[in-house]
C-alpha cells in the first residue's frame, strides 16, 4: 500500500500524476482516517481498489501515466468486473491537475477509483465504501537481461494469450502497434 484517501471529502491533495513523487501525510494502512502517500518507483503494476475492495482494477504503470489522454482507452490488467484484459475510457491532461482519472468502466462517478489534487469530483463512490488505496507490485526482473551479457532492448510483445500479434513487417522493424509496455504487457505491442 503506497497511496490512502480516507472515506470522506476530497481526493487527496498530491498532483504527481501517479508517478510516485510525493511524500504526504504519515503513512497508516487501507482503512486510515487521513491522506497520506509514500514514494515509490518502478512498479510493475499498480492495483486502484476501494477501501472495502468492492471494486478494483490493475493496471500497469505506462497505462495509467506518463501519456497524455483525454477519454482514450487504456489497457487494465484484470479487475472487480473481468478477469481478463480489456480496456475503459480514461483521461490524464496535463491541463486538468486532478487527473489522472482511473475507472473500472469507461470514466464515471459510479467507477472512478483514482482522482488526485484534493479535487471533490468523483468522491462519492469512494466515500461511501471506505476510502481508495493504491498499492503496487515491484517489477519482476525481465528475464532476457542475463542472456549472453545481456544489453537487450525489449522492441516486440505478444500477450500470454491468443494469438500472436497483427504485424506483418516479416521482422523489418518497419511496424508499429499498441502502446508500449514491457515484457509481460497484457496487449500485443511494437
Amino acid at each position: 500500500l503506497v497511496r490512502h484517501s480516507p472515506g470522506s471529502g476530497h481526493w487527496g491533495p498530491w498532483d504527481d500524476n501517479l508517478m510516485g513523487t510525493a511524500s504526504y501525510g504519515v503513512p497508516g494502512d487501507h482503512s486510515s482516517q487521513h491522506d497520506w502517500t509514500v514514494s515509490w518507483k518502478h512498479p510493475k503494476q499498480m492495483l486502484f481498489a476501494l477501501g472495502d475492495c468492492s471494486q478494483w482494477l490493475i493496471a500497469e504503470p505506462n497505462e495509467v501515466n506518463g501519456d497524455e489522454y483525454e477519454n482514450a482507452m487504456r489497457w487494465i490488467v484484470k479487475s472487480s468486473a473481468h478477469e481478463s484484459p480489456y480496456q475503459a475510457k480514461w483521461y490524464n491532461r496535463a491541463a486538468n491537475y486532478e487527473d489522472p482519472w482511473v475507472s473500472v468502466h469507461d470514466h464515471s462517478p459510479t467507477s472512478v477509483l483514482y482522482g488526485e489534487a484534493g479535487t471533490y469530483w468523483n468522491t462519492a463512490l469512494k466515500n461511501q465504501h471506505g476510502g481508495a488505496n493504491v498499492y503496487i507490485r515491484n517489477s519482476a526482473p525481465d528475464c532476457a537481461l542475463s542472456i549472453d551479457g545481456g544489453n537487450w532492448t525489449l522492441v516486440r510483445h505478444t500477450k500470454g494469450f491468443g494469438g500472436w500479434g497483427p504485424w506483418e513487417d516479416n521482422l523489418m522493424g518497419s511496424a508499429s502497434y499498441g502502446t508500449p509496455g514491457n515484457w509481460s504487457s497484457p496487449h500485443d505491442w511494437t
